[in-house]
This record gives structure tokens, sequence and C-alpha cells, in this order.
């Protein structure tokens, strides 16, 4: 939870630093049936949140829209919300090149291996980059970059 706090008041400064609501604050209403077990208002307490509690019934009454029977549960989080990634990517890539970053766009990687205890990454341009370490970060893409003999790399998310 103080990581999910934490990147809250970081994407409050992106829209300030950039004029754009980046992450818009919507709310988050999350439902389940009586039979699930409900932690929130534990957690909540626990890290300093602000919730509120809602029988099915007061689910209808504010949210007409959403249709739950009586006997469910919700947690209405007012903090919530989503991220324009559209918006937010350009504008971590400028903040990027702003603190000495070089970025390559629209460049394919065609292929990395170790060589002399050193990573080499080779790119559709004919560019060849070393560096003591490779982070991937390719998400679907994993398995088409990242075959190496012996190496197992499993996506997450």
């Amino acid at each position: 939870m103080p990581l999910l706090k934490r990147s809250r008041e970081l994407w409050l400064e992106l829209n300030k630093r950039t004029g754009k609501d980046i992450f818009q604050a919507t709310g988050g209403l999350y439902i389940s049936p009586p039979e699930n077990p409900r932690r929130e208002e534990e957690i909540a307490k626990i890290h300093n949140l602000t919730i509120e509690m809602l029988s099915g019934t007061q689910v209808k009454e504010r949210f007409p829209v959403i249709e739950v029977p009586d006997s469910w549960k919700a947690c209405y989080e007012a903090d919530a919300g989503f991220i324009v990634p559209e918006w937010s990517i350009p504008a971590y890539a400028n903040i990027a090149r702003e603190h000495g970053a070089e970025l390559h766009e629209n460049v394919q990687v065609v292929d990395w291996f170790v060589e002399k205890d050193r990573v080499v990454v080779r790119t559709s341009t004919g560019e060849r980059f070393v560096g003591d370490k490779l982070v991937v970060c390719v998400g679907a893409w994993a398995q088409d970059i990242a075959k190496v003999e012996g190496l197992k790399i499993t996506s997450s998310r």
C-alpha cells in the first residue's frame, strides 16, 4: 500500500508538471458477493486510507446504473482513478531526456547476447549497444526477444 500511495503522489506531481490530467481521480467501486472475505476496512485503517463500505442496496441507490444483489458488499475509494497512457509515456520520456537519457524510438531489438561479461544489444538500424546489464521490458513480446538457450522467461503482470 505505501507504494500505491507514493505512486499516486507522483502521478499528481506529473499532472501539475505537465498541466494535463494524466492521473484521473474517478473513484473506485469494488464489489463482491457476501461469501468473499472483505478486508478493506482493516487495510484502510492500517494505511490511513479513506474508504466507504456500502451494501448492495446502497450501491444501487448511489450508482443507479449498477445492478447488484442487495446482499452483496462494496468498497468505494474516492482517491482511486486511472492513468492516460497516451499522455504518461511521452511525459516520462521527456523527463528522462531532461535528465540526460538518450531514447531510441521506433527501433527494434533484433538480437542480444553476452560477450566478455558484457551485454550486447543489436538493433534494426544496425546500432550496437554494450553494457553491464540488460533490463528487458517488452511485455507480450518477451518470448520473441528472450530466445537464449538455457534461459527461461516467464511473463507476469
